[in-house]
């Protein structure tokens, strides 16, 4: 409705964010594949889904785990290596690197799975790169949807 009604627009270089938790509702992954098929075929906006993921990460002989994200296609990564994880995979990740379950007083799941990777992506598209080009499993590819 916001690309109808003209508030997302291509020549303000407007993009459209999907944050994957694997643990979405079925209808919701069918939902969002049909929103990004339409902004970018019907209105040229560019739709980027995308899930929190951990890397390793050294500075001077340390080593350590830590979030960020990673592109994905939306199709399931039982179909393609690129797709999106659907079985809870993420939530279980999380767990490993905080070390302890989400609860009342830590509510971490929307800050950690949601926020902090739009957050992370934003810095990339806004901090003077051609988009969200980060290191991860489609790094080699333009994040407008063609190749290099």
């Amino acid at each position: 409705m916001a690309a109808e009604e003209g508030l997302l627009r291509v020549e303000r270089r407007d993009a459209v964010l999907f944050a994957n938790t694997s643990a979405e509702h079925p209808g919701t992954y069918e939902f969002a594949a049909e929103c990004k098929d339409r902004l970018e075929t019907e209105f040229g906006l560019p739709c980027f889904w995308f899930e929190f993921c951990t890397v390793e990460d050294a500075w001077r002989g340390d080593y350590w785990r830590k979030g960020s994200y990673r592109l994905v296609k939306p199709v399931p990564i039982e179909q393609d290596p690129d797709g999106y994880r659907s079985s809870g995979e993420l939530f279980e990740e999380l767990v490993s690197l905080q070390g302890m379950l989400p609860n009342p007083h830590s509510r971490t799941c929307t800050a950690k799975l949601k926020l902090y990777p739009s957050h992370e992506l934003i810095g990339e598209w806004l901090g003077g790169t051609e988009g969200p080009a980060h290191a991860g499993h489609h790094w080699q590819e333009n994040p407008a949807g063609g190749g290099v």
